[in-house]
């Protein structure tokens, strides 16, 4: 499954043998001679160089899940923010626009159709996370492999798909406790309050009809870290018209018919270039600190996220944990019963 999706969703040439295939003098590399295994078109991602990936068990039930890291090709691949910011003095402003509207694109967290989603809101939460009675998951819709459509009704009910498994996949579902109140799941609660989500669920401030640089005066507006390892300051957010939607590409909602959740670790100093919604913020951030200070600090957020997602996706099987546990608790047991026993 993995290796299909990195093939037809996000145009990567890969292979079983992989990286091993560079070097079979009978068999055909998936990269090419500058290290690219990027396909001529790419995919949903745009061009990807290249990934990787870890498979985690849920510590709950023990499904298996994917978390990867896509290198795509883009200006902040191998650039530092001092040479971004030398690229955007160029006349090119338009980079950030470009940037957003990518956001926008690979991180959806829209709903197509708000008024259909509010009538179905309450019997989808009520039905999840088994959804015994639908069989909407496991089902092809018809308009995938129609010939006959035209380009506008296909798009039409593409974006009817994806935003139903939004519904079911992408909407963050915190439970009515018997106080009526909801309350995070035990898995997404914070530690210092238990109260609280550590996603941020419901994100309510977070709501914004355009793609946005976040600078320092949005971030006290939607009540966002601007400081610490939780600092977004410079990263790229919205458009977000739900405080419950996590963000992901349609396209792998509409293919997969699972959850998933894409981060982007490219950030922007806020600078008089980058500060393009200031008409939102209602404030001059970039006059707050000098410009070198402002690199320093979105460098500095932008390694450690990237840093954190490496972590994350590479940290102790859960299952492998578990499993040892249970293992010593056993022999434990066993002790327990066998003290005091001779061998026959």
């Amino acid at each position: 499954m993995c290796l299909l999706v990195a093939t037809h969703l996000w145009g990567v040439r890969v292979c079983w043998h992989c990286p091993h295939c560079s070097n079979d003098e009978d068999g055909t590399p998936c990269q090419d001679l500058f290290g690219s295994n990027a396909s001529a078109e790419g995919g949903i991602l745009g061009r990807v160089d290249g990934f990787y990936l870890s498979i985690e068990a849920q510590k709950s039930g023990g499904s298996l899940h994917g978390h990867a890291q896509a290198h795509t090709q883009c200006l902040h691949q191998h650039t530092p923010l001092t040479e971004v910011l030398k690229v955007l003095a160029r006349d090119k402003a338009h980079l950030v626009s470009d940037y957003l509207r990518y956001k926008a694109h690979v991180c959806r967290q829209v709903y197509a159709d708000t008024d259909a989603w509010a009538q179905r809101k309450e019997a989808t939460e009520e039905a999840w996370p088994e959804y015994k009675d639908s069989v909407e998951l496991v089902s092809k819709p018809a308009y995938l492999s129609s010939p006959d459509l035209d380009s506008k009704a296909w798009l039409d009910l593409y974006l009817k798909h994806a935003q139903r498994i939004q519904e079911l996949q992408n909407n963050h579902v915190h439970t009515i406790d018997a106080k009526g109140q909801r309350v995070p799941l035990t898995h997404c609660r914070r530690a210092d309050d238990p109260r609280k989500c550590k996603g941020n669920f419901p994100r309510t401030k977070w709501l914004i009809d355009q793609p946005v640089v976040l600078c320092q005066g949005l971030l006290e507006t939607m009540g966002m870290a601007a400081s610490g390892r939780r600092n977004r300051i410079g990263s790229l957010h919205g458009p977000q018209n739900d405080e419950s939607l996590n963000g992901a590409p349609p396209a792998m909602h509409a293919a997969l018919h699972c959850n998933a959740d894409v981060q982007l670790p490219y950030r922007m100093p806020i600078t008089e270039l980058t500060h393009v919604h200031s008409s939102i913020c209602g404030k001059t951030c970039y006059e707050r600190v000098s410009e070198a200070q402002m690199v320093e600090a979105a460098q500095l957020s932008q390694g450690a996220q990237a840093g954190y997602a490496c972590d994350y996706q590479n940290k102790r099987s859960a299952r492998c944990c578990n499993e040892v546990k249970e293992h010593v608790k056993g022999h434990q047991r066993v002790s327990e019963d066998t003290a005091g026993r001779r061998p026959a």
